[in-house]
């Protein structure tokens, strides 16, 4: 299987039109067409891999397992017939019995534009692509819009550089989970664990329960930043407070040069929370028809907006 390196945003439209502004080349536009396959009580899923049929607007079908998580993952694909799974793979086979196999069928549908084209940073090669469209699974339906940078060739400093860059020029932000993982909870299977192997080293461990708190911040920032109500923001003061414990706990573990930074942004982000919050148990607390009330509302958006 391949490695990959990549880094994705999720944003507005309007942001997708200044990133293509910044091509230097021809820009590839395509109509994409993602069909994921798992077994009924989502075995890939809980293996941390993904399997998927993709279809372009030219009718060319690329079947793509991926496993991992996080920023660094690994995937193995090929052209098949259109509709047609190939199981026949020693990665596939590898990670599901005959029985599993056999029961793969078609889970939920990723449909989007997408125009991608290449940047040059030092002496790396990154594609960015941005997508926009939509996840379909049990009849429901979730917007996609991100942007996503891909090392090509290179060094990854070289994408973690242009990243820092683009974040600090645009509205984007970090998201972490997949389109196979956003499918999954969209399709009713947001409970899914992944199985641990044995053995699993320290070092490892806090690996993943890092990447976990992480991903489950950047998750609430984004549902916070679409309609800071009441439990979006206590669901982001939870998650902050669980990396940030995973940060104090684990502090020996960590360059303190290399994070003190990270550590003060998670700060200033927790207080903006807690100041909305303890405003919100205010607000319950009050006549809905008096002058405190009318104060409180507007203490509580302005603390929001933080």
């Amino acid at each position: 299987m391949t490695p990959e390196v990549e880094i994705k945003f999720a944003c507005g439209p309007e942001t997708l039109e200044a990133l293509v502004a910044r091509a230097r080349g021809p820009v590839r536009d395509r109509r994409l067409v993602s069909v994921y396959h798992d077994t009924p009580e989502g075995a890939l899923a809980a293996r941390g891999a993904s399997l998927r049929l993709r279809t372009d607007s030219a009718g060319r079908t690329v079947q793509t397992l991926k496993t991992g998580e996080g920023l660094g993952r690994r995937e193995a694909e090929g052209e098949v017939a259109p509709g047609r799974l190939d199981t026949a793979g020693e990665e596939i086979s590898s990670l599901l019995s005959p029985d599993e196999l056999g029961r793969l069928a078609p889970q939920f549908t990723v449909q989007v534009r997408r125009r991608s084209f290449e940047l040059v940073r030092g002496g790396s090669r990154i594609e960015l692509a941005l997508d926009q469209g939509e996840i379909l699974a049990a009849g429901a339906r979730e917007t996609v819009c991100e942007a996503e940078l891909e090392l090509v060739s290179g060094a990854p400093g070289d994408l973690f550089g242009l990243a820092l860059d683009l974040a600090a020029d645009l509205p984007l932000t970090l998201s972490l989970r997949s389109k196979s993982d956003r499918g999954h909870r969209l399709a009713g299977r947001d409970a899914l664990a992944l199985a641990q192997p044995a053995g699993l080293s320290c070092a490892e461990a806090l690996r993943q329960a890092l990447l976990a708190a992480l991903t489950e911040t950047c998750a609430r920032v984004l549902a916070a930043m679409g309609d800071p109500a009441p439990e979006a923001v206590h669901g982001l003061r939870v998650a902050l407070r669980r990396l940030r414990s995973l940060l104090a706990v684990f502090r020996r573990r960590f360059e303190p040069t290399g994070t003190e930074a990270v550590r003060r942004g998670l700060r200033d982000l927790s207080r903006a929370c807690a100041a909305a919050r303890e405003l919100d148990v205010l607000a319950a607390a009050a006549d809905p028809a008096g002058a405190l009330s009318s104060e409180l509302s507007k203490a509580r958006q302005e603390a929001a907006a933080k």
